[in-house]
């Protein structure tokens, strides 16, 4: 069951704000790395999983994903920001 809130609009769009600034992150660590393709494979992994978790805390709200990319995400250099619609109550 989702959280309930009233302000889910706002909601959407601190996680829409956090989907872009993250979405050109890389962490410091993986810069460190020589390999360049192991360099990428990791940076792609972090923005992945920051990905991820801004999709679980949207659920937890009663927000469902919308504009995610249909093909692989690694296959794509500059993602779509994601937005969030409001997932339509039962009853």
């Amino acid at each position: 069951m989702a959280l309930t809130v009233y302000f889910t609009t706002e909601i959407a769009r601190v996680l829409a704000s956090l989907a872009v600034a993250t979405s050109g992150v890389v962490p410091e660590v993986v810069l460190d790395v020589d390999d360049p393709a192991t360099r990428r494979m990791l940076a792609d992994a972090y923005r992945q999983g920051a990905q991820n978790a801004l999709v679980s805390v949207g659920l937890a709200f009663g927000l469902e994903p919308i504009g995610l990319p249909a093909q692989d995400v690694r296959q794509v250099e500059h993602r779509p920001p994601l937005l969030w619609a409001e997932i339509p109550r039962d009853g």
